[in-house]
């Protein structure tokens, strides 16, 4: 067993937004009578786009997080510092 964690794959807002804005864009495309075979290509073109800029961004963030100096900083409220002389 690896100890190894898995960086969670969450879709940001930018990645949904993109998504919303192109499906959109087909179903405008089809509504204006373009074929459906050129607004499919259209919509497939831009989803693996998509895909491969997600993919270069997970590569990346876990690049950096593995190489990324781990660093925890203590910080209490000034509530559990009664008594405390300075």
């Amino acid at each position: 067993m690896s100890n190894r964690r898995a960086l969670p794959v969450l879709p940001g807002r930018s990645a949904l937004a993109t998504v919303a804005a192109g499906a959109s864009a087909a179903l405008v495309a089809l509504l204006l009578s373009v074929p459906a075979a050129a607004a499919g290509l259209a919509a497939l073109l831009m989803l693996a786009a998509l895909l491969v800029l997600a993919t270069l961004d997970y590569v990346s963030s876990r690049r950096a997080w593995r190489h990324g100096q781990p660093r925890m900083t203590r910080r209490l409220p000034a509530a559990f510092a009664i008594g405390v002389r300075r």
